[in-house]
């Protein structure tokens, strides 16, 4: 064979061969996704499309994580509740070689971003937020590790100087989406609590269906007092090694746009005994001549007590705020034997314990963040 013929065939064969991949006729089949990035929160959803050329029929779509909600050209994505990558494609039915993905990007979008500090403290604000009528705006708190360990708290707060600015407030743990307390001040500020110490008497309860605590003049007030130098809605909860971040999320109640201070520092507890009275195995002996005076002042906090003798003994809350004290009384073997007030006269025995929590919650530990002294003592 001659080299010219060698050529000829060789050119014959790739014709061939191209025209048995793209035979004549043949119409590309191709899928666009829109919008062909985005970035959600947590939990967050959004709608995607998806365009369909050179074929008939719909498609089918696939996720490497979250939710798909609905089907067809439009469905409805739903992010995790965890920040990550997350990949969303959409396949050509009729062509099933034809697809198109999206890269999704699921993070906590915040408006501000803040870290607590050995500087930062309840008389220095970390932040001034500026708010519209109505707006809410989220704030990440970073707490480094030296802020952290046995004893610390974490408080936020966002209020002015003279507390005339309305606000709810709303504690999130590290994953943006799990809410941990509350605050509101439409219950904060109430004109016989105006005044009182160095500020003034906040809110904070777990958000949900709380429980209403008491009847105020028609209102119902669904919250548990903070004593404190808050002067707008504040919550403290406990900052242990390991807590790297929380999310705040506060919404501007009023009809004005306002610039508000944000406080966000760690503090020691005021109560000395604290953590580690929080469980049993950490009780505080009381006998007939040593009380105790404790605190309830983070989220989760339970004081426990531990009875040495035989007696009597009484709570008294110090001083007497919305905070109500109520002692939880459990025998040697850990029967619980009944709950007490202030005021009241309590029969104990050598060896039994008491569980200090506020008013209307279980002793697992209050739902809210509280703040109030109380004193426990044999009569």
């Amino acid at each position: 064979m001659t080299p010219l013929r060698t050529l000829t065939l060789f050119a014959t064969a790739v014709v061939l061969a191209s025209c048995a991949q793209t035979p004549p006729g043949t119409q590309i089949v191709s899928v666009v996704v829109s919008p062909a990035s985005a970035q959600l929160a947590p939990n967050a959803s959004r709608d995607f499309s998806a365009t369909v050329s050179g074929a008939a029929g719909g498609v089918a779509w696939q996720r490497t994580c979250g939710q798909i909600i609905g089907s067809g050209t439009t469905i409805t994505y739903v992010a995790p509740s965890f920040e990550t990558e997350c990949t969303l494609t959409a396949t050509s039915v009729a062509a099933p070689q034809a697809s198109d993905s999206v890269v999704i990007q699921v993070s906590f979008e915040e408006d501000a971003d803040v870290t607590v500090d050995s500087n930062t403290n309840s008389t220095q604000s970390v932040t001034m937020l500026d708010m519209g009528a109505g707006e809410t705006v989220w704030v990440r708190v970073n707490v480094p590790t030296s802020q952290t360990g046995v004893g610390r708290r974490l408080v936020v707060e966002a209020a002015d100087d003279e507390g005339a600015v309305l606000l709810d407030m709303v504690l999130y743990e590290s994953d943006g989406t799990t809410p941990t307390a509350s605050t509101s001040g439409t219950a904060y500020f109430r004109p016989e609590l105006e005044g009182v110490g160095e500020g003034f008497v906040g809110t904070a309860l777990e958000p949900g269906a709380p429980r209403p605590l008491r009847d105020t003049g028609g209102e119902v007030e669904r919250s548990v007092s903070v004593v404190g130098n808050c002067f707008g809605p504040c919550i403290s909860r406990a900052a242990p090694a390991g807590l790297s971040h929380v999310y705040v999320r506060v919404t501007h109640l009023g009809f004005s746009s306002e610039t508000v201070p944000f406080y966000a520092y760690t503090e020691t507890f005021i109560d000395e005994e604290e953590p580690v009275n929080n469980a049993p195995s950490g009780a505080v002996s009381v006998s007939t001549t040593d009380s105790y005076r404790g605190a309830l002042e983070t989220l989760d906090d339970v004081d426990w007590i531990f009875f040495e003798q035989d007696g009597v003994v009484g709570l008294t809350q110090r001083p007497e705020y919305d905070v109500l004290p109520i002692l939880v009384l459990f025998d040697a073997n850990e029967q619980e034997i009944g709950t007490f007030g202030p005021g009241e006269l309590i029969p104990v025995l050598a060896g039994d314990r008491g569980a200090v929590i506020s008013d209307d919650q279980d002793p697992e530990g209050p739902r809210a963040s509280v703040y109030g002294w109380y004193e426990v003592g044999y009569d």
